[in-house]
């Protein structure tokens, strides 16, 4: 069953298990693996509009200065 399918993931890079892990595991259930880090515009237009796919963050405490203007923002990892 694939239970990711039509979802999208930013991991970022400092994540445990490693980037390349964590990529093969989203893929393997459905999902896509953004390459580049999405704007904050992006991430809300994908939020706010129900036919395009949702955009879900991963990351670690060591990445958190990666995700700050999300936070400052109000959308969490």
């Amino acid at each position: 069953m694939k239970n990711l399918i039509a979802k999208y993931f930013y991991i970022t890079p400092g994540i445990c298990p490693s980037l390349a892990t964590m990529k093969a595991i989203v893929e393997c259930a459905g999902g896509r693996v953004l390459s580049r880090q999405p704007s904050f515009r992006r991430l809300m237009e994908h939020k706010q509009n129900k036919s395009l796919s949702e955009i879900i963050l991963i990351s670690c405490e060591n990445d958190l200065h990666l995700c700050r203007e999300y936070f400052a923002r109000g959308i969490g990892t």
